[in-house]
């Protein structure tokens, strides 16, 4: 017999049938159960019901068991949502008490309904034994355990399921085994993914988290093979909000799929982007798969497999998918497998689902809730945030068009925040409601919320029983209905409602074109072409007006005016060669003519077209291609603009300057500047010049509108490849061939290929037009990379078998490009292939310079047996790697050495971090005339900030004579450098490690040479000359000193400190507080003097700055004391103390990350054999936030536990109170 009691020993409320009914698995059919508890529904049965927790412990007994010898005990229990404070324990209780034999463990799975199944296994069971429950939960702790399916079989356990296994009971029940662990759960039909309150995100399984930055995201992406689910990618795009510069929202919303790209922008409620062409909603695509509608206040995607993606007016936003993408699914939205805890596991979430942009800029963390289930439960209720979700609301007419879930939990989510505040409830309906009226339905919030009475404005009252019409400055400022009682804001009397603001008789506004202007506001119409004010009382007088040059109509923030713009430009040069206005670079040399850049989508108030003609040059094998002329068409007119400067109007020439217009607008064509210009005002403009080189250019209001071999201007590369079907293209000919114009038969579409470089060729092509990374173009690298020109360089110089004329060509393309984007190179030719020669030097015969003598200089070394009296420097953050044939990381260092058979030194990028630098010093020169310093280097990898430099060290003095910088090619690449020294002098070699680890820069065949560069190396070009700044760096040879002064306030100077030239940035001397906000100390240690910091915002990730003390000669026990200041959010800012004996470096104390608003003292304990100096370096973080601020830094005889810590205490600027913390080592 079976008997069950409950013994609740703090019991105030009855029991209840379980909740959430599932379908659990039956009973083991080969078992022979001794006793079974199910919910058969009879009365008095108390098996399979839940105890509702008022007390701490709750106590089941089941028994006796008519059973003896070897038994197994099984049950399901239902985990709360509080796990680590709860605790279900099972006993065997006999004659000698209570014996655990199981009890729960802290790794639960948390975040839905989930029953787990438990086979306890009972050994020598005896006639009349019990098995009892406890259930242990904090007095608080109101959630409930439901144990259910209770049996005991004879015989063993055995196992409960098959490892890694999962089956389903049923369409809403789900079992899944883990290590031999089953549990069952409820699967929703559907699961949802929202965005709200701005920045924060809700993922499929509950976790919360916040976007910490503007960036680009992969939300949700299929990330399974199964060959029945549709693949899909949703992506958010992030930026700062319109009110705040700290806060973030979603921008725009990318959803890939079946080969289109649909992109939401936000506050565009009629309209969205598809493959980068705006087109008109609503949509159909992929033969009806795909659906895009919309309504004044949301867009909502729906497609044929359940993916639902609605992304309303203020940037909230869902993302809900059917239950079998259950577990298929990945990014930010998390895997939908029912547990949020794997959703909070991964360390690098926001760098693991970027997408686009700096990666560095990309940060979430996760938000923990912040009440308890009760507390929570309470602000779910309809009584307050539940009320959006209900179907008998004030809001449930509004559900129907927009979707209420991101709004309800951010409603839940803020309450919690902010302790139940009724402001955050009423601004989330209010926010909600207006939404709501954007769409066309009606709430009325004050009817159903007595909480959340209108915040009347200026000039008015609530009035919860208003009759009557109010007094009105127009019939549109009128209320819907004015009969009736109702509750709302009436204005004070002798006011008129005026655009929902009470305002006096004589200062009632504007209504224009169903917009509301105050008296007094200026505004803009059509194309920013009239401006218009509002004189009151509905009269609007408007004026002619016109954008000036350099600005375009358009809509920022909700006005619309004329702002300063940048045009996207596309260039086509060579051969030829096209750079997309969004910049993505390919080359197709067909012969014909084709569309470059035409309106497309239909969304543009100008409809053009401009076609470009291509034609072979004779003699060339059809190998490549030219553009001859380009061609502009609008509605009736046709301007044709030829290579050689000719200009037809419908195929009649004109001379220039020429002027026409129409509806259109004007277009004006005129020469400036060696091109033929064609500038229109409706937002395009053509440079062309006798070289055939093309410039496009379009202002901003043509973003999303254009498509055609120049791309389509929607800021993104990935869908440039765009056919006039708008589907995308799989290759560059085929794109290209799409766009030709059927017309010209006779043209060679597809010409033969161009001649190709053997190896040799191929270095010769890239040391030639590595020009471009030399001096006279280093202004405009930060403007236009020179990769795409060096590679376009190598394809004509290839083509045209190293013609020189071709070369100069290719250099003048890239400098045309510089100057159209305003950047004055100046006199590049000097010194390139360009160069205007005016003397022709005669033959002469050179004569053998004479060889370096070793025993003065020994610089060279090939690196083959050893560094040649090269050493390792230690004041650096690593070490150069003697290596042979290719490094071990892909896409970057060399494939061998120089010479292709031996050895050579490289910098391994991989194991370090962003700025950290390698350091070589060579043996002592005593050469006191000129000499070339001659070597090889090797630059290649897409790191930025990856640098070679070249120092000279003479006693403490340090002078740079050379550097490159970023990417330089796959080839090994000649360096030489002047150098002019009256004295001893040793050369360092650095290697700085960029912003990833494709950063390996390597060196070989160092040497030098008597005399110039120019001298002693015919052909080749002189190196860098050395700048005249100096800077004081370690020397390798210490001269001992009898002074010890390394005491510093930094309040008049930096006193026996020095800033080193190896690193990255200076310290800043500095007093108050710095300039950053959120970062850096208010003020010194001691509240009125200087003190110094590393001001982080003009450096990158990783920088480091560096201070250097003089030398002491103290030797024994001494104590280092210094006050510190670490504040911000950046993460790895960090502060390094090292000590330098010798030529040897090591670190004796550090501190990373935030470290509190408030100054801290750090005590160093040292011990030291002879002279040495102190460095302080200084680390910037992950991002602006973290400055690093040092003072009062003393050295004391003895060991630091006899030094009386110090009465000064750090203000708060906080509180005005004091803070004292100090550190040790």
């Amino acid at each position: 017999m079976l008997l069950l009691t409950i013994l609740l020993l703090t019991l105030t409320s009855s029991l209840g049938s379980a909740q959430d009914e599932i379908s659990l698995p039956g009973w083991r059919s080969d078992a022979e159960y001794v006793a079974q508890c199910l919910n058969n529904g009879e009365p008095g049965t108390l098996c399979d019901m839940k105890a509702v927790q008022e007390g701490k412990v709750t106590t089941l007994n089941l028994g006796p068991l008519s059973v003896s010898g070897e038994a197994c005990l099984e049950f399901w229990y239902l985990s709360p949502v509080m796990p680590k404070i709860f605790r279900l324990t099972a006993y065997i209780k006999d004659s000698f008490g209570l014996q655990k034999i199981w009890s729960t463990t802290a790794q639960w799975r948390s975040g839905s309904t989930t029953w787990t199944q438990v086979f306890v296994p009972l050994t020598n069971v005896t006639l009349g034994n019990e098995v009892v429950f406890q259930i242990n939960r904090p007095m608080f702790q109101r959630e409930e355990t439901i144990i259910k399916n209770i049996g005991v079989r004879k015989g063993s356990c055995g196992a409960q399921c098959e490892a890694h296994t999962q089956f389903w009971p049923d369409e809403a029940t789900r079992c899944l085994c883990s290590e031999e662990q089953l549990s069952c759960s409820h699967v929703p039909s559907s699961g949802m993914c929202t965005i709200h309150s701005h920045s924060d995100c809700t993922t499929f399984d509950g976790a919360l988290f916040r976007f910490m930055a503007p960036c680009s995201y992969t939300l949700a992406k299929t990330c399974s093979a199964t060959p029945d689910l549709s693949q899909f990618n949703v992506e958010v795009v992030s930026g700062q909000s319109d009110n705040s510069s700290s806060m973030t929202s979603v921008e725009k919303v990318n959803v890939n799929i079946n080969n289109f790209r649909i992109s939401f922008v936000k506050r565009q409620t009629e309209r969205v982007v598809v493959n980068g062409v705006w087109r008109t909603l609503p949509l159909t695509l992929a033969s009806g798969t795909v659906r895009v509608s919309s309504n004044q206040a949301a867009v909502l995607f729906n497609s044929s497999f359940g993916l639902f993606v609605s992304f309303d007016y203020t940037g909230a936003l869902h993302v809900v998918l059917p239950s079998r993408y259950i577990d298929k699914v990945c990014g930010l939205c998390g895997n939908f497998n029912q547990n949020m805890l794997d959703d909070q596991s991964s360390s690098d979430l926001a760098d693991s689902w970027q997408t686009g942009g700096n990666a560095l800029a990309c940060e979430t963390i996760f938000v923990p809730h912040h009440c308890d289930p009760q507390e929570e439960g309470g602000y779910a209720s309809e009584a307050y945030c539940g009320a959006l979700n209900s179907n008998t609301g004030p809001f449930a007419a509004c559900q129907e068009v927009l979707e209420t879930e991101s709004y309800f939990k951010g409603c839940v989510y803020g309450m919690c925040a902010s302790h139940g505040d009724p402001a955050v409830l009423c601004d989330t309906l209010q926010v909600y409601a207006d939404l709501c009226k954007k769409a066309g339905v009606d709430v009325q919030m004050s009817k159903n919320y007595s909480l959340c009475s209108p915040q009347c404005g200026e000039n008015s009252h609530y009035n919860s029983c208003a009759e009557g019409c109010p007094e009105v400055c127009s019939p549109q400022d009128q209320v819907s209905s004015c009969n009736s009682c109702e509750d709302r804001c009436e204005c004070d009397p002798g006011f008129k409602l005026s655009g929902g603001n009470c305002v006096p008789a004589e200062d009632c506004g504007c209504w224009h074109k169903g917009q509301h202007y105050e008296k007094g506001a200026a505004f803009m119409e059509g194309e920013c072409d009239l401006q218009c004010v509002c004189i009151g009382n509905n009269n609007v007088q408007c004026r002619s007006s016109q954008c000036s040059a350099g600005e375009v109509c358009s809509v920022q923030n909700g006005v619309k005016g004329c702002f300063a713009f940048s045009p996207a430009t596309c260039n086509i040069y060579g051969d030829p060669h096209y750079v997309t206005f969004d910049g993505f670079a390919y080359d197709f040399n067909g012969g014909c003519s084709y569309v470059l850049t035409t309106t497309c989508g239909g969304q543009s108030s100008v409809e053009f077209t401009v076609t470009g003609h291509n034609m072979h040059p004779p003699h060339n094998n059809f190998s490549s291609s030219k553009l001859e002329a380009v061609t502009l068409e609008v509605e009736d007119l046709q301007i044709t603009i030829h290579q050689n400067g000719q200009v037809y109007e419908n195929n009649s020439q004109v001379l220039l300057p020429y002027l026409t217009s129409g509806t259109y607008g004007q277009v004006r064509v005129q020469e400036d500047s060696g091109y033929t210009v064609l500038e229109t005002t409706f937002g395009l403009r053509i440079l062309m010049d006798r070289e055939h080189r093309l410039f496009l250019q379009v202002n901003e209001h043509h973003k999303y509108e254009l498509c055609g071999l120049c791309g389509t201007y929607s800021d993104r590369q990935d869908d440039d490849l765009v056919m006039p079907g708008g589907q995308n293209a799989t290759s560059i000919f085929q794109f290209g061939d799409s766009w030709k114009i059927q017309a010209n038969d006779q043209c060679v579409s597809h010409p033969n290929d161009p001649k190709q470089c053997t190896s040799h060729e191929l270095d010769q092509a890239y040391n030639q037009c590595y020009a471009l990374l030399e001096e006279g173009f280093s202004l405009c690298h930060e403007v236009i990379h020179p990769e795409i020109y060096i590679t376009s360089c190598v394809h004509d110089y290839c083509a045209e078998e190293g013609n020189q004329i071709t070369l100069c060509e290719s250099l003048k393309s890239y400098a045309a490009a510089c100057a159209v984007a305003g950047v004055n190179l100046g006199q590049w030719q000097d010194g390139t292939i360009c160069a205007i020669q005016t003397t022709v030097n005669p033959q002469t015969t050179s004569t053998p310079l004479p060889a370096p003598d070793q025993t003065l200089c020994p610089l060279n070394c090939d690196f083959e047996t050893n560094l040649c009296g090269w050493e390792q420097l230690v004041q650096d953050s690593f070490d150069w790697t003697r290596h042979t044939e290719t490094t071990p990381s892909s896409q970057t260092g060399p494939n061998y050495d120089h010479t292709s058979g031996g050895f050579y030194m490289y910098i391994e990028g991989n194991s370090v971090t962003h700025g950290d630098s390698a350091r070589m010093l060579s043996s002592l020169c005593q050469y006191g005339q000129p000499m070339c310093l001659h070597f090889w280097y090797h630059m290649h990898g897409s790191a930025t900030a990856m640098a070679l430099n070249i120092y000279m060290l003479q006693g403490t003095s340090v002078t740079k004579l050379w550097s490159k910088k970023n990417n330089q090619g796959p080839e090994w690449k000649l360096g030489q450098v002047d150098i002019t020294a009256s004295g001893p002098y040793q050369i360092i070699l650095e290697g700085i490690r960029g912003s990833t680890d494709q950063s390996d820069v390597a060196i070989d065949d160092i040497s030098i040479h008597f005399g110039t560069c120019s001298e002693s190396i015919p052909g080749l070009a002189s190196g860098t000359k050395p700048p005249n700044t100096t800077s004081q760096l370690i020397t390798t040879q210490v001269i001992p000193t009898q002074v010890c002064d390394l005491d510093c306030n930094f309040d008049k100077s930096l006193c026996k400190w020095n800033q080193m030239v190896t690193d990255a940035f200076d310290w800043t001397w500095f007093s108050g507080s710095t300039p950053t906000l959120m970062t850096g100390p208010p003020s010194d240690h001691t509240g009125g003097g200087h003190y110094i910091y590393i001001e982080a915002s003009s450096v990158s990730y990783g920088d480091t700055a560096r201070l250097i003390s003089s030398e002491c000669s103290h030797s024994g026990a001494q104590c280092l004391q210094f006050w510190y200041h670490m504040y911000g959010s950046a993460d790895t800012m960090g502060l390094h103390v090292y000590v330098v004996e010798g030529r040897n470096a090591r670190t004796v104390w550090r501190q990373r990350n935030n470290q509190g608003n408030m100054w801290h003292m750090a005590q160093i304990d040292l011990r030291t054999t002879g002279v040495f100096q102190i460095i302080f370096e200084g680390r910037r973080g992950s991002n602006d936030l973290s400055d690093v601020a040092l003072d009062d830094v003393s050295l004391h005889y003895g060991p630091c536990s006899e030094i009386n810590v110090p009465s000064t205490s750090t203000p708060d600027p906080n509180n005005n109170s004091y803070n004292f913390a100090t550190t040790g080592n």
